[in-house]
């Protein structure tokens, strides 16, 4: 199996034929080699030779449930996924009832992510055998990535009564609480996943503890996880990263950005592209050279970072900038002195490259030296004219944004659309959606009283990104935004933003205050009561009729 997996067909071949070679009483397992040898020599396109072993596969074929059942196992291993469905097929033709193949069946259509044919398959295997606690936790799995969360943690728990449990039931029940925003709930899952787990898992798990810590407000005890982990191993890029998360949180930026290196390493990597270029740390001269920098993880990052282009002006003689596709023409609008590059970069040879995010570590930055240019983003003026027009000048013009892309990282982050229903209503709020994607479709869920105006299906649609949206942000007296790439663009373009947060936001808007060190025309909103919104919605409508001068409605007068 490990050969195959390494692509080791010809060695494959070769010892499956010697075995093949002895004298085997087991038919079965004769059967077994000889679908095997069939199927590797299929993916070699050794087509005549694989037909003539099928055809002795097919005379020695015992009719067994179980056999077909275990060739469906090892070829799912190796993610021959058509064929090891072949074979679970075969296996409950022979016995309807057998467990293994819905449930591994069901296994393959979740990596193929077909999962309404997974859920089919599991409900199958749980029909068979209720009492599997296997099954309810491939169940709970399942549910997580249908976003059926409250289903899921029904099944993880079913899975814990009917055992015998694994640290990997609590685990998973511990991230669902954390989707739904449970910490307390996930805390304690994830330390009795800690008091049933042994050696690296359970430094593994500390992570898990150490992130619920902080969403529990409990930075000194995510602190000690933390150096738990690495105190089992030195090296461990999670424990470095999330160390370094809580640092940049708590403003240590000088010691954050440099642990936040590990982020390249950790379980779920963000992928960094590699050059034979030197890499730039920050101590090389690079007086008189050039150098490359690269983007990497979100639009929002690349926006926010690109203030450090600047920076390396006064340094560097060329600077070439590599962002994502769709932010090119966007960032042509960067006012520092720098080449924006595709991602063809054949001929270009700098003397130093260096990822984006990497740039406030070379430049030892702490809270008090960020490089803050406002602005250092320019609009594209023709869309600006254009969007200019099609607004009109009447009104009080508040663009919105309330759903980033729904992902892991976006929990908590977002908000409905409904929040902004009463400053819908305040006297001359025309609200402009800056929404595109993901959370478009809540506008048709709006109250009839509700109106937001949209900018039309031609809005952002081509192959590049945010260039309409920043002619419309430049257009308007005031942008309302979720933690999102929108929030970075106006911020980027020196326009008037406020921005909500949940209690703890991700680390670079830090824990307190209304001002952020990033952006000078920034206001942030905190919730004070994790997942309400309301309370910020209010302050952000009171602060809205101050702002603007509107005259506030008295409150009715109680009569004796």
């Amino acid at each position: 199996m490990l050969l195959f997996a390494k692509g080791e067909f010809e060695t494959c071949i070769s010892i499956v034929e010697q075995l093949l070679s002895q004298e085997i009483s087991n038919t079965q397992n004769t059967y077994m080699l000889l679908e095997i040898l069939h199927h590797i020599l299929m993916s070699r396109n050794k087509r005549v030779k694989a037909e003539l072993i099928k055809k002795r596969a097919v005379k020695l074929d015992p009719k067994n449930s179980e056999i077909y059942y275990k060739l469906g196992l090892f070829f799912g291993a190796i993610r021959s996924f058509d064929v090891a469905l072949k074979f679970y097929s075969l296996s409950r033709q022979v016995n309807p009832r057998h467990f293994g193949s819905y449930n591994d069946a069901a296994l393959i259509y979740e990596q193929l992510d077909e999962l309404d044919k997974a859920i089919y398959e599991i409900r199958i295997a749980l029909d068979i055998n209720s009492s599997s606690a296997l099954a309810h936790y491939n169940y709970g799995n399942i549910l997580v990535k249908t976003e059926q969360y409250l289903d899921a943690i029904y099944h993880y728990k079913r899975a814990i009564e009917i055992g015998p449990i694994t640290p990997a039931f609590f685990i998973n029940l511990g991230n669902t609480f954390q989707c739904l925003e449970r910490y307390v709930e996930a805390f304690d899952a994830y330390k009795m996943a800690h008091d049933l787990a042994d050696g690296t898992l359970k430094s593994q798990i500390n992570n898990n503890l150490g992130n619920t810590s902080i969403q529990l407000e409990k930075f000194s005890e995510a602190r000690e996880f933390f150096k738990d982990v690495l105190s089992t191993n030195p090296d461990d890029p999670n424990g470095r990263f999330n160390l370094a998360s809580l640092d940049l949180l708590l403003g240590n930026f000088e010691t954050g950005f440099q642990g936040y290196e590990a982020r390249a390493y950790k379980k779920d990597p963000v992928k960094i592209k590699s050059y034979e270029f030197p890499l730039y740390t920050g101590r090389e001269n690079l007086d008189g050279k050039s150098i490359l920098v690269h983007c990497e993880q979100g639009f929002g990052d690349t926006i926010q970072f690109a203030r450090y282009l600047g920076l390396l002006n006064k340094l560097a003689a060329k600077t070439y900038f590599l962002p994502q596709g769709r932010l090119i023409e966007l960032l042509k609008g960067l006012v520092f002195d720098v080449t924006i590059i595709g991602d063809d970069i054949s001929g270009l040879e700098p003397d130093y490259h260096i990822p984006l995010l990497s740039l406030p570590m070379a430049f030892k930055t702490t809270i008090d030296t960020i490089p803050s240019p406002t602005p250092y983003l320019m609009g594209n003026q023709g869309k600006v004219d254009e969007w200019k027009a099609k607004l009109g000048s009447h009104g009080i013009k508040i663009g919105i944004f309330w759903q980033g892309r729904k992902s892991e990282i976006d929990v908590g982050r977002s908000f409905p659309v409904r929040h902004f229903e009463p400053i819908s209503r305040i006297e001359g709020v025309r609200l402009l959606s800056l929404q595109k994607g993901d959370g478009e479709e809540q506008l048709k869920s709006c109250a009839p009283s509700m109106i937001v105006e949209t900018l039309g299906d031609d809005f952002d649609s081509g192959p590049q990104s945010f260039t309409d949206a920043a002619a419309v942000i430049l257009n308007s007296d005031l942008v309302i935004t979720s933690d999102s790439a929108i929030a970075h663009l106006a911020g980027a373009l020196g326009s008037k933003v406020w921005v909500l947060l949940r209690c703890v936001p991700e680390w670079r808007w830090q824990l307190e205050g209304e001002i952020s060190p990033w952006y000078s025309t920034m206001r942030l909103f905190r919730q004070k009561d994790r997942g309400n919104w309301e309370t910020v919605f209010l302050e952000i409508e009171h602060q809205i009729k101050i702002d603007f001068l509107i005259s506030q409605q008295p409150s009715a007068k109680i009569l004796d």
